[in-house]
């Protein structure tokens, strides 16, 4: 049976767009990347990590997941790939539509529409992938279960030798910890480490899951096994912390966040942790 979860996203349908949560969040969103300088030096670190597994290869085909609006599509076309885009937020869709028609019309980005706890081999239209990356903590509204259960799916859509980058938000991130004390907001410094909260995404009440690099290899370990793991953010607060990084200090940072990358310092206290996994 075709998975009738999952469809191809046709931006001239008519939309029933949320007035809350992702879909209300999307225009916005989509700004982030020209003016918020820590998102954009947060997305750099990603890139280097995607780089580094990729290589110089061109033409791949990439599985944005949890894709939002499109904000990691730039990076990959530049770098001659291939993208198939998905979310479940249909406001996020069709910014991403408006953002790249010319990308959609030639066919190297394809949009689909679809919750991820619904995902299943058959959701691409049969389609597989050389790499499948995830960022900014899509899979934090996750159930232990239904992360597991979504990785399996995942690495079942990789290519033999196909590469799977995820990352994951963790719950003790010592330099955001140390932001919110520096800035008499001791409650905020400890809410990560309650493993559970529920935020607000434009009066829209969501769960969020922070797991521990424990946690991620008790889930993960036997359904995708990390080939490599690799701090984000490690010495740089999220940009959700209103923390604006000056450029004078970002070539500094920069070098300093590469070296614990390259190195795997901070894995237990960053923000995010890459979730490496290659397909035999």
């Amino acid at each position: 049976m075709p998975n009738t979860a999952f469809k191809r996203f046709d931006h001239n349908e008519t939309l029933r767009l949320s007035s809350v949560g992702w879909d209300a969040w999307a225009e916005d969103y989509a700004q982030l990347p020209r003016n918020n300088p820590t998102y954009r030096f947060s997305k750099r670190l990603f890139y280097d990590v995607i780089d580094s597994e990729l290589g110089r290869e061109k033409g791949l085909d990439v599985l944005d997941f949890t894709c939002g609006c499109g904000n990691d599509f730039g990076h990959l076309l530049s770098a001659g790939h291939r993208v198939v885009g998905c979310d479940g937020s249909a406001g996020m869709l069709a910014v991403a539509a408006r953002r790249y028609p010319d990308a959609i019309s030639h066919g190297v980005v394809a949009l689909y529409y679809g919750q991820a706890q619904e995902l299943t081999v058959d959701a691409f239209d049969g389609h597989q992938f050389d790499a499948i990356i995830s960022a900014t903590g899509g899979m934090a509204y996750l159930t232990d279960e239904e992360l597991q259960r979504v990785h399996v799916v995942l690495y079942a859509l990789l290519k033999p030798g196909g590469c799977m980058i995820i990352t994951h938000i963790l719950p003790r991130c010592l330099i955001e910890s140390l932001y919110y004390l520096l800035h008499a907001r001791p409650r905020a410094a400890l809410r990560r480490w309650r493993t559970r909260l529920e935020i607000s995404v434009k009066s829209e009440t969501l769960t969020m899951y922070f797991r521990s690099r424990r946690d991620l290899e008790r889930i993960l370990n036997e359904v995708a096994p990390a080939d490599r793991l690799v701090p984000l953010n490690v010495l740089t607060p999220p940009f959700q912390t209103g923390y604006r990084l000056p450029d004078r200090l970002a070539g500094v940072m920069m070098k300093a966040e590469r070296y614990f990358q390259r190195w795997g310092v901070g894995l237990a206290s960053c923000d995010q942790l890459a979730w490496i996994s290659r397909c035999p």
